[in-house]
């Protein structure tokens, strides 16, 4: 590089001395090296560094990180959305070959205006989540989602609860069209699908 800088300065300067005809043959043979270091020297340096490969991730973990990347940050109250995430291996079965994994996904909801968007919010959270395992992992055999919100009493006292908790299972998992339009999914197709396991009465109000 600091060669080419030389040869195209002195042959600007004086051509003949480094044994060019003219100025414009200099800013060829030496220019154009000049040009392409600079376009190579971008390109890597703007290149984004690699993520961290997951493949030396165990099956679990793959199944929780697609868990968190949807539950990634806090509720409009403050609250960290993720409260916990199990993801445990099934006894073994004759039936299967490999083994397959349950499970249990806890989060804090947001509290929004309605008790209606309240609902709908979770919803559209738990059908997410299902999409994120069954879209993508073949080997998870049930899914269990539960809502938490902090719940007044009719003493004045407020404590964090389970409101909602669906459950969802392999056979039907892998029936859904998880490429269908997103708000169909989250809206009605898979709540239609899932077993309400509880569901607290002020939702539907």
């Amino acid at each position: 590089m600091f060669v080419s800088f030389l040869g195209l300065v002195a042959g600007l300067i004086a051509p003949t001395l480094i044994k060019l005809k003219s100025r414009k043959i200099a800013l060829l043979v030496f220019g154009i090296p000049i040009i392409l270091f600079f376009v190579l020297f971008g390109l890597t340096s703007s290149a984004p560094a690699r993520q961290p490969v997951s493949a030396s991730l165990s099956e679990q973990d793959k199944i929780k990180q697609s868990i968190t990347a949807v539950l990634v940050g806090e509720t409009n109250n403050g609250k960290e959305k993720i409260k916990s995430i199990e993801v445990n291996p099934d006894p073994p079965s004759q039936k299967t070959a490999s083994p397959t994994y349950s499970v249990n996904v806890e989060f804090n909801a947001n509290d929004n205006l309605t008790n209606n968007f309240t609902r709908g919010g979770i919803e559209s959270k738990m059908s997410d989540i299902y999409q994120a395992i069954y879209a993508n992992y073949k080997d998870v055999s049930s899914t269990q989602v539960a809502a938490y919100l902090d719940v007044t009493d009719q003493y004045g006292n407020t404590k964090n609860s389970v409101v909602y908790t669906t459950l969802l299972d392999h056979h039907v998992g892998e029936k859904i069209n998880w490429s269908a339009d997103k708000a169909s999914l989250e809206l009605q197709i898979v709540p239609a699908l899932w077993t309400s396991v509880l569901e607290m009465p002020f939702l539907r109000q």
